[in-house]
């Protein structure tokens, strides 16, 4: 979920289903979420719930072994929607410009 959807009140956007995207991809091609806290770093489920938010804040590490791939989903995960692709369409373009 983009961090924008943590905030009460906030209105969605494409740009916010372009982040859903890009984390659904990156988990597809690296098998790893790009948001990860183990359990010895949560003290319990309310810490839990605040750190992922906060990792939201901030670009996740992106390391796919394609340099192409990786700026995409870079694009993809930007914390601020305006830096994002701003509609699925214009995702989608930037990945089959890949092939």
């Amino acid at each position: 979920m983009a961090y924008e959807e943590f905030r009460v009140g906030n209105r969605m956007t494409h740009a916010s289903n372009t982040y859903t995207l890009g984390v659904v991809l990156l988990q597809l091609v690296t098998g790893n979420s790009p948001f990860f806290i183990s359990a010895n770093e949560v003290s319990n489920s309310e810490v839990g719930r605040v750190n992922t938010r906060d990792l939201h804040k901030e670009l996740p590490n992106i390391k796919t072994g394609n340099i192409a791939l990786d700026n995409v989903l870079k694009e993809a995960l930007q914390p601020a929607p305006s830096k994002r692709f701003q509609t699925i369409k214009e995702f989608l373009e930037a990945l089959s410009a890949l092939m």
